[in-house]
């Protein structure tokens, strides 16, 4: 579906757990990490897309990759208003809006174990909450991985806005594998790293009263970030973000002022630096009865001690035009823009990277999409649209070296052709299902293919709920074939990843209507594919457990 724009400010991030195929898959971007502009750039593993649901106490989500360069075009579907980003919807980190506390645990073959909690005091004017999450594989050979976070945080209403702030710990554990024999020896306790984060976040928010009503909302957030690998090297990276937008009508049309800045300071054993970055993106909206235009520019300043002073500025125009109200709409546009590459965004995407990077930004040259968004009748949605993006200095993760299996990024200029295709229904309010498709054309300049980077990918959802009682799901989801760089010192040389198809299924029971058991079986196959080359996944996985909810 087309997606209006959001500007993002660091708002308040739960964490809502996962019971999930522990495949060592990354955790989407933080909020932190995604620069206010329009069109951000990630590279990322993500959660496959589906129908937005209410969160439901009885539903655990089930995670599939999606291996793609995610360039977020969206940003065209024109806003009427200033919308809340995607961490205030159900995924990964969303704020969790159950209206009551509940703890679920849940156990797994591979000695999974998975621990969530979640305590709320809702008020009047505010609430402040709780939560906590713990999972951890660690079977008798091949791969460990802990993951641990605890969070606190709320919000204050007032009469004319929202104030939130939170505070997170976040702890990781990933252990280097592969098909080497000493890397699968679980007993050799160096063959691992941790990722520790320290998060604090505010922000505030005037109340929207309208498209044309002034509008205004500021944010800062700081994060400490620290890994250590092979108990032996380690990286520290400091962050700091403080943005806004303020918006007010200009001759009966919105404009919007939107600026942030960003600290990024860095030290590993090959490198140290301060970066910082001052983003300059206003434009200006025309509306009418069937059309919105956004006219703009996205500019940032670059200053790092040691370096010339780098400024570089994008124009930008979107739009859309509804051609049948909201059964037929036709969106496009062209941007750019500078995006920040930080340990802890490529973290994310790879847990398995060395703590040495290269952590130069990345330009956005050219960003342009077109297509056609609507519906097909009451209960159906689609989307398509073809993407066309040149990008210089974009990362690419190669395997570095033999022993620890981890990654390094190089950089290339690539030229990228994307088709996106989205369809959607349901068949009624018990029944839905999701189907995405992403199919990829790469000019890499400097290197031969590029790496760990897909052809296409096929994502299928479904859900049915059976009289409240019983809740079903499935999850079908398809990688196209990918390379894979070997950087060894007496081996250099790309090797094919075969494409794979992996499916999921789970089945929640209602016992009673704080109560509630589900079980969930990943890889169905029990395939050995590679996520990441020379990375093998873990085989079928089971997991069952109980929610209570009080």
């Amino acid at each position: 579906m087309m997606r209006r724009i959001a500007f993002i400010f660091p708002v308040l991030c739960f964490s809502v757990a996962a019971v999930a195929q522990n495949n060592g898959l990354p955790k989407q971007l933080n909020v932190g990490d995604t620069i206010i502009a329009v069109g951000k750039y990630t590279v990322t593993l993500t959660d496959a897309r589906r129908i937005p649901t209410e969160p439901r106490l009885e539903v655990p989500e089930t995670k599939a990759p999606n291996l793609q360069f995610d360039f977020n075009l969206n940003q065209v579907a024109v806003p009427n208003t200033i919308q809340l980003p995607d961490a205030q919807r159900m995924d990964k980190k969303s704020p969790v809006n159950y209206h009551h506390n509940y703890i679920r645990a849940a156990y797994g073959n591979y000695n999974n174990a998975l621990v969530d909690a979640y305590f709320v005091m809702p008020g009047k004017k505010g609430m402040l909450s709780v939560d906590a999450h713990f999972m951890n594989t660690k079977p008798k050979t091949e791969r460990l991985q802990r993951e641990f976070n605890a969070g606190i945080g709320g919000i204050k209403h007032f009469k004319k806005g929202d104030f939130k702030a939170g505070f997170r710990f976040t702890s990781n554990d990933y252990r280097f594998y592969g098909f080497e024999s000493d890397s699968l020896n679980n007993t050799i306790a160096s063959l691992k790293q941790r990722f520790q984060i320290v998060d604090v976040n505010a922000g505030y928010s005037s109340r929207l009263k309208g498209k044309r009503a002034p509008f205004y909302a500021v944010g800062a957030q700081f994060y400490n970030m620290k890994q250590n690998a092979l108990d032996t090297l380690e990286a520290t990276e400091n962050g700091l973000s403080i943005d806004g937008i303020y918006r007010f009508t200009v001759n009966k049309n919105p404009l919007s002022l939107v600026a942030r800045y960003e600290m990024q300071q860095f030290q590993s054993i090959k490198d140290t630096f301060t970066r910082n970055f001052i983003h300059l993106q206003p434009f200006y909206t025309l509306s009418n009865k069937n059309w919105d235009l956004n006219l703009g520019f996205n500019s940032t300043i670059i200053v790092e001690s040691g370096e010339n002073t780098e400024f570089k500025f994008f124009p930008r125009i979107d739009g859309v035009y509804r051609m049948e109200g909201d059964l037929l709409s036709l969106f496009g546009g062209v941007n750019g823009g500078v995006n920040k590459v930080s340990l802890r965004s490529i973290s994310e995407m790879n847990p398995y990277i060395a703590p040495y990077q290269n952590l130069d930004p990345s330009i956005s040259k050219l960003r342009f999409n077109a297509g056609l968004t609507g519906k097909l009748g009451q209960n159906t949605g689609f989307t398509t649209q073809l993407l066309f993006h040149i990008h210089n200095q974009m990362p690419l993760y190669i395997l570095d070296t033999v022993d620890t299996r981890w990654f390094m990024n190089v950089r290339a200029d690539v030229k990228l052709i994307q088709f996106n295709a989205e369809l959607s229904h349901a068949f009624s309010n018990k029944f839905r299902t999701n189907l995405t498709f992403n199919a990829y054309s790469y000019d890499v300049l400097g290197y031969e293919h590029a790496y760990q980077l897909p052809n296409l990918d096929l994502k299928l959802n479904a859900t049915h709920n059976i009289g409240d009682k019983i809740l079903l799901s499935a999850d079908v989801f398809t990688i196209g074939k990918r390379y894979s760089y070997l950087a060894y010192s007496e081996q250099q040389s790309a090797e094919l990843l075969k494409a794979f198809v992996d499916a999921s299924v789970g089945i929640d029971y209602r016992w009673k209507k704080q109560i509630s058991a589900f079980l969930k079986v990943n890889n169905i196959a029990n395939q050995k594919y590679q996520m990441w080359g020379r990375l093998p996944v873990n085989g079928i996985t089971v997991m069952g457990g109980l929610a209570v909810g009080f």
